[in-house]
């Protein structure tokens, strides 16, 4: 019997910024079509004062409130792990098999205090090309926290918010930018009046959101038949004002973290055919399915 995981849906999702409403076609991929997925956890890899990253938690010297710099914390090394120890590294070919890979809908990784440590969240999905010389058209847009590396049939599609270069499983998105943790008065902590309408609350959110826009799929990459849409979101390096998952928080109900939010997420994903060529994947498949809450 087929698993289906469905990730929790929370106000996360609520700052990914529309897809252009311009945007015409049949969607052929979305957050919401059956993806084959992997998960790495790894405990959070913090960027620290002197610009070397280290799996630390950092402890509190002064009220959570009033923390601006790296220099209130105390370092505390942790244990390192990872969880599945090992990912092929041809993952993304179009003939590698993923049948032991959970099979999940979106979007993926959203807000939860219970798991923490996503490193790294591999997608794959299939979609049908019946003739590569008339499939002109697609493209692809992706909202998402971290970094994202796109292949198609095993080559590389596209990167962002990713280093140059050679990449290693395992490397790390660039950092968020301090504006995504710290209020403009550049204090982390909810400050008074936060019941009322809260632009520089809004503001912060946004700017933990990167956008992929409207990526054009070459036809040189198409192939008849099955073509296989593989990416990988990788969790960013802590800003040094970030402290680490449960350093501090809001004192309020999730989701209103200001720092504990997952620096690993996929939010929202289109693969949308401008001429309506190619078929779209979006139906369920066929057979039982058990679905986890």
């Amino acid at each position: 019997m087929a698993i289906t995981l469905r990730f929790p849906l929370v106000v996360s999702l609520l700052v990914c910024c529309p897809f252009a409403a311009a945007e015409t076609g049949k969607v052929v991929l979305s957050t919401e079509t059956m993806w084959r997925t992997r998960l790495v956890f790894e405990p959070k890899e913090i960027l620290l004062k002197d610009g070397t990253v280290d799996h630390v938690k950092l402890k509190l010297k002064e009220n959570w409130r009033k923390v601006v710099t790296v220099r209130e914390f105390e370092p505390v090394k942790l244990p390192f792990f990872r969880v599945p120890t090992e990912t092929p590294a041809d993952w993304m070919r179009p003939d590698f098999d993923d049948g032991d890979w959970a099979r999940a809908v979106g979007p993926m990784l959203l807000d939860d205090e219970k798991r923490v440590e996503w490193k790294l969240l591999l997608l794959r999905a299939t979609f049908e090309v019946a003739d590569p010389t008339k499939a002109a058209g697609l493209e692809l847009s992706v909202d998402y926290k971290g970094g994202i590396v796109v292949y198609l049939n095993g080559r590389e599609l596209t990167r962002q918010h990713m280093p140059k270069g050679i990449l290693g499983l395992y490397t790390c998105a660039e950092p968020e930018p301090k504006e995504a943790f710290l209020f403009p008065s550049g204090y982390l902590g909810m400050r008074e009046g936060w019941r009322k309408p809260f632009p520089a609350w809004t503001n912060m959110v946004q700017a933990r959101v990167r956008h992929l826009r409207e990526v054009p799929i070459p036809l040189s990459m198409l192939r008849k038949g099955a073509n296989v849409l593989a990416m990988a979101v990788r969790a960013s390096d802590l800003h040094p004002v970030a402290g680490g998952y449960r350093a501090f928080r809001d004192p309020f109900s999730p989701p209103y973290y200001s720092v504990s939010w997952f620096h690993a997420q996929l939010l929202r994903l289109e693969l949308r055919s401008a001429g309506g060529q190619v078929r779209s994947m979006r139906r369920r498949p066929a057979g039982g399915r058990r679905c986890l809450q």
